[in-house]
């Protein structure tokens, strides 16, 4: 059976719909949903069959729709032209959170109850799973299915669950509870438990607790953000937005085998690599020869290149070509000359690339490495 694992992270939770999406378009069916928090909510919008409502949800978040706030003035408090009456507005909203004990759920409520039909993900054949802590019962952590929820309380557990310490939190039958993330916030568990040996994990690389896998010899693949999502209460329509592409992106990266770390490339062996480079026009090698002073077949002359880039770059060590390769064209890179969310054949996207006019690193192998590069560029250009 294949599991999805949905990790904890608020406004993060963006990351979990793009890579959602980019699932499905590549058929994946999942028999069971677990998560924690904001994972919480969409696993049960998922398992529910809602994913499209999830993912539009998502693409409509701005501060207002989750928290009592300007959205306007919430905004500049993660701009970088924070000022002193954005100070103000923050004072005044932490005043008002301290008076009530919290930030208000009644937001995040009305989502839960918007969005989250009881009946529906109790009938889906998809197993759902949530993770809270009872504060009341000395702390006990809750990982709990569905079906180990009484009936007609399924939206108070979810709600539950996403119990961020900074929000005003509801009792439930008289006992207080608070966010699972504070005992699993990467809930893959409660999934082996239930006899799940295939299972996908979307991380948002939180730093809250995580438990140890019980059984190591599951079948785990993880996707993770190739840069960070930023702050648990970031909800700017435009960062929500960037999250969800990023997380439809980085999921390609695990079914597609995507190479790059920082932008997206079809995958390639070494065979491709020599033979699309023999195909220039111009005498590519010789002039490779001449900026190394080495002299050899066209193999050593590239895994020359590989190797000092690597070294001169100080890239992580890897005998593979292909990922070394990449790894060095995305560090020569000028970043914001190319569009990053797209897939790129990688000599495609060398040719409409720049060189980044001043790289941090420099010494007479790296200058080596930049020549290099730049008469491949040429001669991409000339190939046309």
């Amino acid at each position: 059976m294949l599991g999805l694992v949905l990790e904890g992270g608020g406004a993060k939770g963006a990351f979990h719909a793009g890579a959602v999406k980019a699932l499905i378009e590549r058929n994946y069916h999942f028999d069971g949903v677990s998560g924690t928090s904001i994972g919480a909510l969409n696993g049960a919008m998922i398992a529910q069959g809602s994913f499209n409502e999830c993912y539009l949800l998502w693409e409509q978040v701005r501060p207002s729709t989750l928290l009592d706030v300007d959205d306007e003035k919430f905004d500049m408090l993660f701009d970088d032209s924070f000022e002193k009456e954005d100070i103000s507005y923050a004072f005044s909203l932490a005043k008002k959170a301290f008076a009530n004990k919290g930030l208000s759920m009644v937001k995040v409520q009305e989502i839960v109850d918007k969005y989250i039909n009881e009946e529906t993900l109790r009938a889906s054949i998809t197993d759902y799973a949530l993770v809270t802590v009872n504060i009341s019962e000395k702390w006990k952590p809750l990982e709990v299915f569905k079906e180990d929820i009484p009936v007609g309380m399924l939206k108070k557990y979810i709600l539950a669950s996403a119990y961020y310490p900074a929000f005003n939190r509801p009792k439930i039958d008289g006992k207080s509870f608070i966010d699972g993330g504070m005992y699993d916030n990467c809930p893959i568990n409660p999934l082996v438990r239930k006899g799940y040996d295939n299972i996908i994990v979307i991380s948002t690389m939180s730093k809250m607790p995580k438990q140890e896998v019980i059984d190591k010899s599951i079948k785990i693949k993880y996707i993770r953000p190739s840069v960070k999502l930023g702050n648990t209460l970031d909800m700017r329509n435009e960062k929500i937005k960037f999250n969800l592409k990023l997380g439809y992106y980085d999921a390609f990266r695990l079914t597609d085998g995507l190479l790059g770390c920082k932008y997206y490339f079809k995958p390639f062996d070494e065979s491709y690599m020599i033979n699309f480079l023999e195909s220039l026009k111009i005498d590519l090698f010789s002039k490779l020869s001449k900026i190394f002073s080495i002299t050899g077949n066209k193999n050593t002359i590239i895994n020359y290149l590989i190797n000092e880039g690597k070294k001169s770059l100080y890239l992580q060590k890897t005998d593979d070509l292909p990922n070394s390769f990449a790894s060095i064209v995305e560090e020569v890179a000028e970043e914001n000359t190319v569009e990053k969310f797209e897939i790129y054949d990688i000599f495609d996207f060398i040719k409409h690339m720049r060189i980044k006019a001043d790289p941090k690193r420099k010494n007479n192998n790296c200058a080596k490495v930049i020549s290099a590069m730049e008469v491949l560029i040429n001669a991409l250009n000339e190939k046309n």
